[in-house]
């Protein structure tokens, strides 16, 4: 059968359909004319009733109201003989009377109506001339009661009979009305008998119509499925019974059977399919829709009920790549890109939860010490390396800790860890000591060995702020105050940071003018030879007298500069006002000592260190070996081979080198032999307690082993007594530094202390000579 055939219905079935479509036709246009002439019928009986006999009996009625009405204003006239009143309302009655009878006049036609409305009429006069004769009577200076009395009760007796006769002239009217309702209701009776009666058998007919149309749908609707069936649809349809066998699949049924490595398309449906399909319909919806794993890719699947075509219509897609697109999405949403940690939002859903559960806990904030610098100097392709080793040691001290926990990344180098429950108020910290410990060996990347420290701020919950905004914010002023003491460690929100921060923000402003305005001043500390306490070297300190807080300690302003990068342009000012200070002490023939300068973590990685040392010099005409650059041990360590780097183009320049605060670092003795270094000064603190602390005593007793096994010489700051002078002595140690010779010294006094030094020299030399 081709396609045109199919399209077309059976012939019998036409012929039936249009036979009773025309019969139902014919019906309903007979049933409009008769409906059409019996309506007119009605209408012939009905307009008089309407349009005459109902007005006529309105008007009767408002006439009989006007004559109780003229009764009643004589009435009041007789009683307040208020003569104007009285006219003004004969006078509306009057008026209302006369278009009422005319309108009486034109509406009944019959003879006797007519005699009535005559009699109605000499009635009417006689009222009003029964008023005028009773205004006339009051009106009098002398009235006559009896008069007035008759012409009153005369007045009565011609309302009564006013009213009488429109009694019997509106039961005229009212019977004629009566008969035509009658025949009104008797030809609308036939109407609605006549109506009922086509209606019944165009319901028949229609009954029988609206069968053969749905068997002809029904027939047609199937062939069109079979004729449109998606043969060339490159998706997968699949057509079932609704016992669930299968009735057909098209061919890309058929291939994503063969992608999917399945024997048949049936193969493709899950094995609950059929008892799914049980929920069509319950709540109004036809169809079904769901993902179901097929090996391993994922299927979605959309089926539809027919009752008319008793089948269900199946609608597969491989929706395998889009669910690992939306799972991706997901991991994006809620993770680091770069570290795979999660982000700074999922941190927020979950403190947000672990803050509602009324317990406990505590966050940290943790930033990497020095980072920056590796950025500025490496690039930020090695600082995103370094980022991932160190998401890889701190991500599984979330797993590895008896404190259910977990690790986050901000951005950049700021990373956080949620300690939702807390048990006591050492975890946090504990926590923070296993953080700082998985840091210690170093990372080694594109064949540099780096290391790094952490500055951890720590906030805990409900104490430090009850929402995640009050925490994080507590947590961060924790932060900034242990990278303000050094960096490298831990340390717990205080209230009183608050206050600090907003100092420390004072002084940020006013150390941004403060160079341009002249407020920095250098101070010297001597460095001396222990046996002499001869002064071989002096330590460029600065200071800033500030014009209305005094002299700042440089604790309180060079963390500042630090972070916020002022700290090169004022290293700068200290070395070239250092190398001039030093120039002027030779050209007023002092003897020559070496000027130390303190080099910051910060100054010691900019690119143009080295050219400002040469400017520097040059510009003072200094020998290079009289500049000692001071670098401290972490900021040597940070990065070993750009260090090492760097030492040797200063050496090249023939600078002296020193590496301060020894021992307190990374103390990675491997790596210290290979730095072309001159000296290593003793960090105070272990110089300070060594007297009373053994272990002080050894460390510092080591390090001048150390340096001398190195060919270093060995200065120890910090040293205030006698006995630290002795011990030192003892250790071998060669210089020193400290408030047992001198505090630091404005340069004037240095200045003093170098030509006192000159003419103990002079006089000495002469004492001896021959």
């Amino acid at each position: 059968m081709n396609s045109l055939e199919e399209a077309m219905p059976p012939i019998s079935m036409n012929l039936r359909w249009w036979t009773f479509s025309s019969i139902a036709l014919v019906m309903g246009v007979l049933l409009s004319l008769l409906t059409y002439l019996r309506s007119e019928a009605v209408l012939d009986v009905a307009r008089p009733l309407i349009d005459r006999d109902l007005p006529t009996l309105r008007v009767i009625a408002e006439l009989k109201g006007a004559t109780a009405d003229s009764e009643r204003i004589a009435s009041e006239f007789y009683n307040s003989t208020d003569r104007d009143r009285f006219r003004a309302r004969v006078a509306v009655v009057r008026e209302g009377t006369a278009p009422r009878m005319q309108y009486l006049r034109t509406a009944i036609t019959d003879h006797e109506g007519k005699l009535q409305l005559d009699v109605l009429e000499d009635l009417q006069r006689s009222a009003e001339q029964l008023s005028g004769d009773l205004d006339r009577a009051l009106d009098s200076s002398h009235v006559d009661i009896a008069k007035v009395r008759t012409t009153m009760e005369r007045l009565s007796a011609n309302a009564t009979a006013l009213s009488d006769r429109l009694d019997v002239l509106a039961s005229g009217v009212q019977a004629q009305a009566e008969n035509r309702g009658e025949a009104t209701t008797a030809r609308l009776r036939d109407i609605i008998f006549l109506v009922a009666v086509f209606s019944v058998m165009i319901l028949l007919a229609t009954l029988v119509i609206g069968y053969f149309v749905s068997a002809y749908l029904k027939e047609a609707q199937e062939r069109r499925r079979l004729a449109l069936f998606p043969e060339r649809n490159p998706n997968p349809v699949i057509s079932l019974h609704l016992d669930g066998t299968l009735a057909y699949a098209n061919p890309g049924a058929v291939a994503l059977a063969t992608s999917l490595e399945v024997s048949s398309p049936t193969a493709l449906l899950p094995d609950d399919l059929m008892v799914r399909t049980s929920a069509i319909g319950v709540n109004g919806d036809d169809r079904l829709r769901w993902e179901y794993a097929v090996g391993e890719r994922i299927v979605g699947i959309v089926i539809h009920r027919f009752d008319d075509l008793d089948s269900y219509h199946v609608y597969l897609s491989d929706i395998t790549e889009r669910k690992r697109a939306e799972a991706q999405l997901e991991f994006q949403a809620f993770n680091d890109i770069l570290t795979g940690l999660p982000n700074r939002r999922r941190f927020q859903d979950l403190l947000g939860e672990a803050t509602t559960a009324g317990r406990g806990g505590a966050i940290l904030l943790i930033s990497v010490d020095r980072f920056q610098a590796l950025v500025n100097t490496l690039g930020h392709g090695v600082a995103e390396l370094v980022l991932r080793q160190i998401a890889e040691r701190l991500a599984p001290l979330a797993g590895s800790s008896q404190i259910a926990c977990c690790i986050h990344r901000f951005d950049g180098d700021l990373f956080a860890a949620l300690l939702p429950r807390v048990e006591k108020t050492s975890d946090a910290a504990d926590f923070a000591a296993r953080a700082q410990q998985a840091m210690a060996s170093p990372f080694v990347v594109d064949g540099r060995e780096l290391f790094f420290a952490l500055n951890i701020g720590i906030a805990s919950f409900p104490d430090d702020g009850a929402d995640a905004g009050a925490l994080l914010r507590n947590a961060d002023t924790a932060l900034q105050q242990a990278k303000r003491f050094g960096g490298g460690g831990a340390i717990h929100y205080l209230p009183a940071m608050n206050a600090l921060a907003l100092e420390r923000l004072e002084v940020e402003h006013s150390l941004r003018r403060a160079v341009e305005r002249g407020e920095f001043e250098l101070f010297y500390q001597p460095q001396v030879e222990l046996e002499s306490c001869r002064i071989i070297g002096v330590e460029a300190l600065i200071r800033w007298r500030h014009p209305i807080k005094g002299m700042i300690s440089p604790a309180d302003f060079i963390p500042v500069a630090e972070e916020t990068g002022l700290i090169n342009e004022l290293g700068n000012w200290v070395l070239a006002t250092a190398c001039a200070q030093l120039r002027d002490w030779q050209d007023a023939g002092l003897p020559p000592v070496v000027m130390a300068v303190n080099i910051s973590p910060r100054q010691f990685v900019d690119p143009d260190l080295e050219r400002t040392v040469r400017i520097a010099l040059n510009e003072n005409g200094l020998e290079p070996h009289l500049l000692e650059l001071e670098v401290t041990e972490g900021a040597a360590m940070h990065d070993v081979g750009a260090a090492i780097e760097k030492l040797q183009s200063f050496k090249k320049i023939g600078v002296r080198l020193s590496i301060d605060d020894f021992g307190t670092g990374y103390s990675s003795l491997a790596y210290l032999k290979r730095f072309p270094i001159d000296k290593l000064k003793i960090d105070q603190s272990f110089v300070r307690n060594m007297t009373e602390d053994a272990s002080d005593a050894a460390i510092a007793r080591a390090v001048i082993a150390l340096g001398h096994s190195l060919g270093l010489a060995v200065i120890a700051e910090g040293v205030e007594t006698d006995e630290h002078r002795r011990l030192l002595g003892d250790y071998g140690c060669e210089e020193f530094q400290g408030y047992l010779f001198s505090r630091p010294k404005p340069a004037g006094e240095v200045r003093a202390m170098l030509e006192k030094q000159r003419d103990d020299a002079r006089n000495l030399s002469e004492s001896v000579a021959p």
